[in-house]
Order: structure tokens, then C-alpha cells, then sequence
């Protein structure tokens, strides 16, 4: 078919095999391996559907798809993700994407999702919908402790390292250790990941 997917993955073998399945189908598939790349890549080569994943360096998939979707709207965006998570599923509701397919369905789930996202309409794996359907929330989805439920609440509100150490009564090399934690824990790299990641999910604390 002549559409152009784009593949947004970091891990290459994955990518790979990603594009072997889809060759036979689509003539033109393309890959970028970080979310800075994948911004550079869709503004001179205009996919008509991107295949995403989330944990992406440089620019996590969910920033990228923000960026995205302010350029072009009418682009069409699938996250491929290992993340069931509701606070994911919920956040690419709200950006309008156009699907989302856990990395451990089959090929043929994936395919009927491209198929279906190309023809307008949206596809989200049926295993998505349980999850989104509870009542999770940020702090009992990311099995936070209590102290780093509270180091995130001041996080997000923009509260300093050094005077979260003072207001704890903490050292600063102990906030940088949870703040670590907390990174590794949620798959992040960057403050401005948290504060997306997290958003209205604090509220729950």
C-alpha cells in the first residue's frame, strides 16, 4: 500500500522485526531510534502513521506525540508499548491518538490496528480496557512509598531539591537517592517527564 509508516523505537532488534512484518504490506517503513530524532524525521518525511513507543531517550513517545499533535492534528499516532498502565491509556486519550497496542499482542493485532487507524478509525487492544476502566491511581499504580509519594507531590508543585531536604528534615544527597528511585521506578529521565506522567494523578495522594 502506498502509506508511509514511521517506526519510534529504541529497541533495534524490536524495530527490526517491526519492520519485517510490515514491508510485505507497506512499501515505505522508516525507523528513528529517540524521540528528538523522531520529531526531526516526521517534519521532513510527513508519515501518514507512526507506530510509538513510550520509553523513548531524548523525548519519551508521550512528550514526542504532544509536540506532534500541535504541529499536525490529523497525524495519525499508534503507541506499541509494554505499559498498561491507566495513567498512559488516559493520557493518549486525551492527546486523540489514534491507538494503543501492548508490545505482547499478536502481529495480526497490530496489523489490524494499523489497517484500522488508517482507514479513520481508533483501535485500543482489548487487554487496555480493564485497566482503564479501574480506579487507579498514580501513587498505587507505580507502587510509590509514602515518602516518595510526598517528594513527588512537591516535585510537581516545583519545590526545590535542597528545600524539600530542609523541609523533610533530610539530606539533599537522600532526596537525590528517592529522587532516583522514583525516576527508575516510573521509566523517566527528567522533571518534565514527572510532571506529565503525573499531572492530575497527585490529586489522589
Amino acid at each position: 500500500m502506498p502509506y508511509k509508516l514511521l517506526i519510534a523505537d529504541d529497541h533495534r532488534m524490536f524495530s527490526e522485526a517491526l519492520c519485517e512484518l510490515l514491508k510485505p504490506t507497506y512499501q515505505s517503513v522508516s525507523q528513528v531510534f529517540d524521540g528528538s530524532s523522531l520529531i526531526h524525521c516526521v517534519g521532513k518525511e510527513k508519515p501518514d502513521l507512526i507506530l510509538l513507543d513510550i520509553n523513548l531517550p531524548r523525548l519519551n513517545g508521550l512528550l514526542a506525540a504532544e509536540q506532534l499533535r500541535k504541529t499536525d492534528p490529523t497525524l495519525k499516532i499508534i503507541i506499541v508499548s509494554m505499559y498498561n498502565h491507566a495513567s498512559m491509556i488516559a493520557t493518549a486519550k486525551k492527546l486523540a491518538l489514534n491507538g494503543y497496542v501492548l508490545k505482547d499482542s499478536s502481529s495480526q493485532m497490530l496489523l489490524d490496528a494499523i489497517e484500522n487507524v488508517l482507514e479513520g478509525r481508533q483501535f485500543f487492544d482489548p487487554k487496555l480496557q480493564k485497566k482503564f476502566e479501574g480506579n487507579d491511581t498514580f501513587s498505587n499504580q507505580w507502587i510509590l512509598t509514602n515518602r516518595e509519594k510526598e517528594i513527588v507531590q512537591k516535585l510537581v508543585s516545583g519545590t526545590k531539591a535542597e528545600v524539600i531536604a530542609s523541609e523533610l528534615g533530610l539530606s539533599y544527597e537522600t532526596i537525590k537517592s528517592h529522587r532516583k528511585n522514583i525516576y527508575l521506578k516510573l521509566e523517566i529521565n527528567s522533571l518534565a517527564e514527572l510532571i506529565h506522567l503525573a499531572g492530575s494523578w497527585t490529586e489522589s495522594f
